[in-house]
């Protein structure tokens, strides 16, 4: 499968960047004028709030707007499996981390990806209240608030231990006590962005043990994709896009690739 061009990737990854930036600057907004809590109609689910909601649908205008013919997942929308099947199609979070954003109000972030034939392409995760950016790809590389990112560069300051990031459900569970000797685990509010802190190489691995969706990690994935990493469940099967109902099983994993199987046996189901 051939690359797009150069140029593409460029004009494509400026507006995935310049979406993120406006959802954050949107999301800020509401953390100023109060979060508003409402109900996932189809799940129940508590944590969606009406920045959500209004951040998804300026993206969505953003995005299609720019890119008529490019498929659209995200949270928020009534989504169409056929979306995916486009030659491009932008995987959208408006608020990865609403748990975060709903109660202590950071740790989350604006999370943009684009597939290319159905595989994480692009990501731009901009955590706003942080003023932190992450951006990048396949065939571009990965950028830190607009600074290019060499993974083998990066040498972890003290504690020498590696890190080991994860969600604030899996921390409370208490999954990493017994792992405590071996990593250094810290705690962040958007997995998107866990998956670029390993992309940059700051944390060795990220781990999630419950279902997640395709908007959860497309663009994350695409950051690690871009440095030499991947995301796979912890039985070493990729991550499918392909899914009819946009989930991902409970059991995920993001590191460096030639490292994964180790990974995978240390952290598996059990």
């Amino acid at each position: 499968m051939q690359m797009p061009s150069l140029e593409t990737l460029l004009a494509d990854l400026e507006l995935i960047t310049l979406a993120a930036i406006e959802g954050g600057a949107l999301a800020r907004q509401h953390l100023v004028t109060g979060i508003k809590r409402e109900v996932n109609k189809t799940e129940g689910d508590p944590y969606v709030t009406a920045a959500d909601r209004a951040i998804d649908r300026h993206l969505h205008n953003i995005l299609t707007t720019a890119r008529p013919g490019y498929g659209w997942l995200s949270e928020e929308f009534m989504n169409e499996p056929d979306q995916i099947q486009r030659e491009f199609c932008f995987v959208v979070d408006p608020i990865d981390g609403t748990r975060a954003y709903c109660h202590i109000g950071r740790e989350f972030a604006v999370s943009v990806g684009l597939l290319y034939h159905g595989q994480p392409l692009l990501g731009a995760v901009y955590r706003p209240v942080e003023h932190q950016l992450l951006t990048g790809g396949l065939g571009v590389g990965v950028f830190k608030d607009g600074q290019a990112v060499t993974r083998q560069a990066t040498p972890p300051p003290p504690p020498t231990k590696p890190r080991l990031v994860v969600g604030y459900r899996e921390e409370k569970r208490g999954r990493f006590e017994a792992m405590a000797g071996d990593y250094t685990i810290e705690v962040h509010g958007s997995i998107a962005y866990r998956y670029g802190l390993v992309a940059t190489g700051y944390a060795h691995a990220a781990v999630s043990y419950h279902e997640l969706s395709l908007w959860d990690v497309a663009a994350g994935h695409a950051l690690a994709r871009a440095m030499g990493c991947d995301v796979t469940l912890l039985n070493g099967q990729p991550i499918d896009y392909t899914a009819a109902d946009f989930t991902i099983p409970p059991g995920s994993l993001c590191g460096p690739t030639p490292a994964l199987p180790a990974l995978q046996a240390q952290f598996q189901l059990g």
